[in-house]
């Protein structure tokens, strides 16, 4: 693996070392983490974040590695018309190794693939528009393994069109696992026909929900082992009629509240319910669900930390 800018860069085996890895990393102490001061990453991100973008940062510490933050605001690229591609050889120059980038540029990777950068040099996606966010894929499978759970379903509710998020888990959950079968639920303003497509593709694997009543979601949740909040991507909504909604009549519907938790007493049969986060409290999931012991999202940010940091090794030891 030289790049991993979606989840097709990798095989079942590459997925599964990096996985098992980053369990690995979980179990040690940072005194047993490899020392990787001789190598520099880079995070370049022109969209906010909080959660990739600090655990690429710690897991650069954990290392020992040398970490570089390009303020994209104050750069060339936002105030002087550079390329991404003359960028990142600036930043190789200087002696960065890892360059992750988040964009709004769907494109941006297939050009990069085209672009003469260094053997040594390697791209991480770290979310690009409505496309890929492979880190975060491999943070959910390693969340899977970790919380020990032997589910046969997992059900991704919510905004799917403009969710990368889930485009990648999917990906993912087909790559890494034969059993593991997936719905795809939410509203008709958020399912495209990227998902019509999953589903066509593999017909015994995953399913396309769209519900439009309350009943209609109940029925998909009652079959749920696995529940996996999708947020409502509001910020990419603007050229869509999908704002139609209010965040009560969403949650209403498609969301997790505490009437529709007990009433499925999620708690006694121990539903894992996830979230890539930030959460929407409100319209995915109210107070009460995000206070219970069945969500566990923040236990996916402590794994995204570990396989970010497997996915950094496995590169860097491609080098060797």
């Amino acid at each position: 693996m030289i790049h991993l800018t979606k989840i097709q860069d990798l095989d079942r085996d590459n997925l599964s070392q990096i996985v098992y890895q980053a369990l690995s990393f979980e179990q040690n102490t940072s005194s047993c983490f490899p020392t990787l001061r001789d190598y520099s990453l880079a995070t370049i991100f022109q969209e906010d974040s909080t959660r990739t973008r600090c655990s690429f940062q710690m897991a650069a510490l954990n290392f020992q590695m040398k970490y570089l933050d390009l303020n994209v605001k104050t750069s060339s690229i936002q105030n002087k018309g550079e390329s991404m591609e003359s960028t990142l050889h600036t930043l190789h120059a200087l002696g960065v190794n890892i360059a992750c980038i988040r964009t709004s540029d769907e494109s941006l990777f297939s050009s990069l693939a085209l672009a003469d950068l260094p053997s040594n040099f390697h791209l991480i996606n770290a979310g690009d528009g409505s496309s890929e966010h492979p880190s975060q894929a491999i943070g959910d499978i390693v969340t899977l393994e970790y919380l020990n759970d032997k589910t046969k379903n997992i059900t991704l509710i919510g905004d799917l069109k403009h969710s990368r998020v889930y485009n990648s888990l999917v990906q993912a959950i087909l790559l890494y696992s034969d059993d593991i079968k997936i719905t795809l639920a939410g509203p008709s303003w958020g399912i495209s026909e990227r998902e019509h497509n999953y589903a066509k593709s593999f017909p015994h694997r995953i399913r396309v929900v769209e519900c439009r009543k309350e009943e209609e979601m109940d029925e998909v949740l009652s079959e749920s082992e696995i529940i996996y909040l999708l947020r409502v991507q509001r910020e990419r909504h603007i050229n869509d009629n999908d704002n139609n909604y209010s965040s009560c009549s969403y949650n209403k519907i498609y969301g997790i509240n505490e009437d529709r938790f007990k009433k499925h007493n999620f708690l006694d049969k121990k539903t894992t319910i996830l979230h890539p986060l930030p959460a929407n409290i409100g319209t995915e999931l109210d107070d009460f669900t995000q206070r219970s012991p069945n969500y566990k999202a923040y236990v996916q940010v402590r794994m995204g930390l570990f396989g970010r940091m497997s996915i950094i090794n496995n590169l860097l030891n491609h080098q060797k």
